[in-house]
């Protein structure tokens, strides 16, 4: 058991180099690779529009030993980064955090909160505890572009404004929300909007990043079957036999399909759980 109450002091207390280091051991041994430096923390930071204010690092012995970042928009939030520090697993501390962080978000005047967790990842019983349950499962594509492929179109802002909602039909993830994408288009000048049309209209867009040494694609969405193949196309014809990922693809959607006939697989599958206010209670 712990020998001194746990803590929680809000994240914006920390230093940049501080806060990494917190964040790296919090994700030390995790599925993917995270081990964000403070540029990169700070990149994820802006990007995903986190609230240092609102977010919290865990104390207990006088050692900072996780973390729990959030972003908020209105009264919905989203954790966009969750650990404990190896040497403090398996005690409980991640279950305490997790909750005295949703307390302070009811008290906030948060509503819900949402996240995602790896299907294999045991945090899920963390989050359950503290009142979240499953409300959809979101794949993790991957793959290579075919190696030639046909014109496409740079689309405007309005553009994308217009075309997201409408070609998503239900609401995507908290990473592939407009005002994110917002965001990132604001503040990465490399990350640029490439659309479908067909009569005129977007029938299917996606927001890339175009790097020297990386091709990197935050968001896709498709009206129909036919439009997404046309978009895979498009982005062929950008960037010829790259290698893309896509994260947080609902099952069945125009996109998965046309990604799966082009040989893409699911690398890894995520819940989605959402906790409302006092739900825990």
């Amino acid at each position: 058991m712990p020998s001194m109450p746990l803590t929680l002091a809000p994240a914006s207390s920390f230093t940049p180099d501080d806060l990494a280091a917190v964040w790296r051991q919090a994700y030390d041994g995790y599925y993917v690779p995270l081990a964000f430096d403070a540029e990169q923390l700070m990149r994820h930071v802006t990007w995903s529009g986190i609230d240092l204010a609102l977010s919290v690092v865990g104390h207990m012995d006088n050692r900072a030993f996780g973390l729990s970042l959030v972003a908020r928009d209105g009264d919905r939030a989203w954790i966009g980064g969750f650990g404990v520090a190896p040497a403090f697993r398996r005690k409980g501390l991640a279950t305490q955090l997790m909750q005295g962080h949703a307390e302070r978000l009811d008290a906030a005047g948060i509503g819900s909160t949402r996240l995602e967790v790896i299907d294999v990842n045991p945090a899920a019983e963390v989050y359950r505890r503290a009142g979240f349950v499953e409300t959809r499962t979101l794949d993790v594509w991957s793959g290579e572009l075919p190696e030639a492929g046909r014109t496409f179109e740079a689309l405007e802002l309005d553009d994308l404004a217009e075309a997201h909602p409408r070609l998503h039909g239900v609401e995507p993830s908290w990473r592939r929300g407009l005002k994110r994408l917002r965001l990132i288009l604001a503040d990465q000048p490399e990350a640029r909007v490439l659309g479908v049309r067909r009569d005129g209209r977007v029938v299917a867009f996606a927001i890339i990043l175009d790097l020297p040494d990386r091709f990197g694609l935050f968001d896709a969405a498709a009206q129909d079957l036919e439009a997404a193949r046309d978009l895979i196309a498009a982005l062929a014809a950008e960037r010829p036999a790259a290698q893309i990922r896509l994260v947080d693809e609902r099952e069945g959607s125009p996109v998965a399909e046309a990604l799966a006939e082009q040989g893409f697989t699911v690398g890894m599958r995520q819940f989605e759980m959402t906790r409302l206010a006092f739900a825990a209670a």
